[in-house]
């Protein structure tokens, strides 16, 4: 995602890209390296995420221009970006498809660019939809910590505890 972002923002100028859906902070950290005049703003619902990027930021001395904020993005207000990115998480906002579009729209500068990534429909991520609806119903600490078992056993190195907290 990182390399499609640079491919299509300005690179020459300083530019304002919100991550929508930040998570702990990976993507925008990558774009701050590569955009070196540009401004990051990533928000996420969750404040476990959030709590992990900022404790990141804090390890990392190239990141004066990257902010991080607990928001619902419906709720969530701010001057007009230039490039939106979403990797994988737009179609979990929870709303109605034309008031997102709507202020996907409003929080884009004219000639503004929306780069967004969905997963395609399969039965892997119908059931992993279906999985992560329920256990956000039933979230606890120990069941936490067992998803992060099993996510580990699953994807090995990738989740290490730098990038994935368990609350």
């Amino acid at each position: 995602m990182r390399d499609i972002v640079v491919a299509h923002v300005p690179a020459d100028r300083a530019i304002r890209l919100l991550d929508l859906g930040a998570g702990t902070g990976s993507l925008v950290f990558r774009l701050a390296e590569a955009l070196p005049s540009a401004e990051l703003v990533g928000i996420d619902v969750s404040e476990a995420n959030v709590r992990a990027a900022v404790a990141q930021q804090a390890a990392r001395s190239d990141t004066a221009r990257v902010h991080f904020d607990v928001a619902n993005y419906f709720e969530f207000a701010a001057q007009p970006f230039d490039a939106i990115v979403s990797d994988g998480v737009l179609h979990l906002i929870r709303g109605d498809t034309p008031t997102l579009i709507t202020k996907l729209a409003h929080d884009l500068c004219p000639g503004g660019l929306m780069i967004c990534s969905m997963p395609y429909d399969c039965l892997y991520n119908r059931v992993m939809t279906v999985l992560r609806r329920v256990l956000r119903t039933v979230r606890s600490p120990w069941l936490d910590a067992l998803i992060l078992r099993a996510a580990r056993a699953l994807h090995g190195r990738e989740m290490d505890d730098a990038g994935c907290k368990s609350v």
